[in-house]
C-alpha cells in the first residue's frame, strides 16, 4: 500500500511520473507549498491579529458575533481557544449523528465550560440516517464520508439563519489539510446522488429531505445569497501547528487525543482505517501526513516511520468491526462482505456530473 522506494521524494504521496514537476517534487506537494507561501500568517493576539478579528466578526445587535461547528477535534477546539480569547463572542454548534468519540465528547463539554461557550445540539434522525449509511455501505463508492459531511454544514447554516447570525467559523486549515488527490474522495454536496443511493436502501426523496438532505443550488440560494452567511476560516490567518496546539489545549482545558486525523469520528476511524485501505488500497495517512510534511509540522523520516505501522492490529480491527456492525444493526459477515464486494464508481450513480465537469473547466 505505501512503498517509500516509489513516494514523492519531498512528501510521501505515491511518485506517479505523470504528476512529477521539474523540482523533483510531485504535484501534490508542490500545489500544497504554493498555496501556504501565498497565505501570509499573523500572530495571534498580535496588533495586526486584532485588526483581522475587528473587520472578520463586527459586534452586530444580537448575543453572538459566530457560530462555530464543534466537533470535538483539535482543528475546531484551537480555532474556538483563539477567537473567544479575542473577544468574539461564540455559539457552539454540534451536529450528533451517533457516531461521537467519548474524547470527542469530553472535549466539546471542558471547551463549552471553560471558554463560556453556550453549545446547542442537533441530533439527528438516527434510523434514517444509519440506513443511509448502509446504502452507501451497500454502493461501494469510495467516499462513505458523504453522509455526514454532506449534512454537517447544512444543519449548520440552517442554524445559522434561526439564529440571524450570518457567520460560520471552520476549523479547516491548509497547514493539516492542503494534500487530498481528488481521485481518494467525492463532493459530499452532490444531493443528487444522495437521493439515488439512498433508493438502494429504499429511502425515498421525502425522508432524506426530512434528514437535511439539499441541493448545492438550494444551499446556495437559501444560506449564502439571502441570507448573506459566510464562513470564515481563522486557522489559516496563523501559523497553524497541530502538535502544539494539541499541548497547549490539554493544558488548559484538559483536551483528550482521539488518534488519526478525523478519528473524533468512529465512522471516519471506520472508514479511513479499514474500508479505505482494504476495499481500494487508500491509506489517507498518506495525504495528512504529507500536508504536515509541506507545512514543516513532521519530517519525511517520521511519516515513513509511522507508516510502517499498521492503522489497526487484528485484536483492534475485530473491535472496531463489532463495534460498527452493531451500531449499523449488521452481523460482522455482513461488513465483511460490504468490504469485500466490487469497487463502485461515483460516476456509475446518478449525480451532477455535467455540472461538475463544467466546473473544472472554468477552474471552479
Amino acid at each position: 500500500m505505501f512503498n517509500e522506494n516509489s513516494a514523492c521524494s519531498f512528501c510521501v504521496m505515491p511518485n506517479d511520473s505523470s504528476l512529477q514537476e521539474i523540482l523533483g517534487r510531485c504535484v501534490y506537494c508542490s500545489k500544497a507549498q504554493r498555496a501556504l507561501e501565498k497565505n501570509s500568517t499573523i500572530s495571534p493576539f498580535s496588533q495586526e491579529w486584532q485588526n483581522y478579528i475587528d473587520v472578520e466578526f463586527p459586534k452586530l445587535n444580537n448575543d453572538f458575533d459566530a457560530i462555530i461547528g464543534l466537533s470535538g477535534g483539535i482543528d475546531s477546539s484551537y480555532a474556538a481557544h483563539l477567537l473567544k480569547l479575542s473577544g468574539v463572542r461564540l455559539l457552539g454548534f454540534h451536529v450528533d449523528c451517533g457516531w461521537n468519540t467519548t474524547e470527542a465528547i469530553n472535549n466539546i463539554g471542558n471547551l463549552s465550560r471553560e471558554l463560556n461557550i453556550p453549545i446547542v445540539t442537533k441530533i439527528i434522525n438516527w434510523e434514517v440516517f444509519r440506513e443511509l449509511q448502509v446504502a452507501y455501505l451497500r454502493s461501494g463508492v469510495i467516499n462513505q464520508d458523504v453522509p455526514q459531511d454532506h449534512l454537517f454544514p447544512i444543519l449548520t447554516r440552517k442554524f445559522a439563519r434561526e439564529m440571524g447570525i450570518n457567520k460560520i467559523v471552520s476549523g479547516w486549515n491548509l497547514a493539516t489539510e492542503s494534500i487530498l488527490p481528488v481521485e481518494w474522495a467525492y463532493s459530499p454536496r452532490d444531493a443528487r446522488q444522495i437521493f439515488d443511493i439512498g433508493r438502494l436502501n429504499n429511502l425515498s426523496r421525502n425522508e432524506l429531505l426530512d434528514l437535511g438532505v439539499r441541493s448545492q443550488f438550494s444551499e446556495f440560494l437559501r444560506y449564502n445569497s439571502l441570507n448573506k452567511i459566510h464562513t470564515s476560516r481563522p486557522l489559516n490567518q496563523i501559523d497553524f501547528h497541530r502538535d502544539k496546539s494539541e499541548e497547549e489545549l490539554s493544558k488548559l482545558y484538559g483536551w483528550q487525543s482521539y488518534g488519526n486525523k478525523h478519528e473524533e469520528s468512529r465512522w471516519t476511524k471506520f472508514h479511513q482505517g479499514i474500508l479505505l485501505p482494504e476495499k481500494w488500497k487508500i491509506d489517507k495517512r498518506i495525504a495528512h501526513f504529507s500536508s504536515l510534511i509541506v507545512s514543516k509540522q513532521m519530517t519525511r523520516e517520521v511519516a515513513i516511520q509511522r507508516l510502517r505501522v499498521p492503522i489497526f492490529d487484528a485484536a483492534e480491527r475485530a473491535s472496531e468491526m463489532i463495534f460498527v456492525a452493531h451500531k449499523l444493526r449488521l452481523d460482522v459477515a455482513t461488513l465483511e462482505e460490504f468490504i469485500a464486494s466490487e469497487k463502485r464508481y461515483h460516476s456509475e450513480f446518478a449525480g451532477y456530473h455535467q455540472m461538475r465537469k463544467f466546473k473544472k473547466v472554468i477552474g471552479l
